[in-house]
């Protein structure tokens, strides 16, 4: 995995939008292999914070999506 935790990165969404993200959380860095946090349990690679209409939102995505 190449991103960092609070590292700032672009994310492409499936409709093909680019949008400023920060990394949240990675899968390498829990043992159990897969994001385990307060807001969902998921086997993608990070979890991101973007900024919609004025709204944080946390997505769960695969490091393909990211550049």
């Amino acid at each position: 995995m190449s991103y960092s935790v609070n590292q700032n990165v672009i994310y492409t969404s499936l409709t093909g939008k680019e949008e400023d993200a920060i990394i949240l959380l990675r899968k390498i860095d829990f043992p159990e292999g897969y994001i385990n946090s307060d807001h969902a349990r998921a086997g993608f690679d990070y979890q991101i914070s973007v900024i919609r209409n004025g709204e944080t939102k946390h997505i769960f995505c695969n490091e393909g999506e990211l550049k």
